[in-house]
């Protein structure tokens, strides 16, 4: 589990943009931060917990065309 503790005044889902590239799984953040789900502002010093995000092998196929 990832811990950051603000520098800066933000909304939740800016820090979760901001460190995980995605919002795909808010939800599960949201039940992480459940001391956070009544502020619209996050405040200097809140901490935020966020998962590790999930790294997988797949490869990204390209389509190819003979002509």
């Amino acid at each position: 589990m990832i811990e950051i503790k603000l520098i800066e005044n933000k909304r939740l889902d800016q820090v979760v943009y901001e460190n995980l590239g995605t919002l795909d799984n808010f939800e599960e953040i949201l039940e992480l931060n459940k001391h956070l789900i009544e502020k619209e502002i996050l405040d200097i010093g809140d901490i935020v917990y966020l998962p590790e995000p999930v790294q997988t092998n797949e490869k990204i196929v390209e389509e190819k065309a003979l002509w």
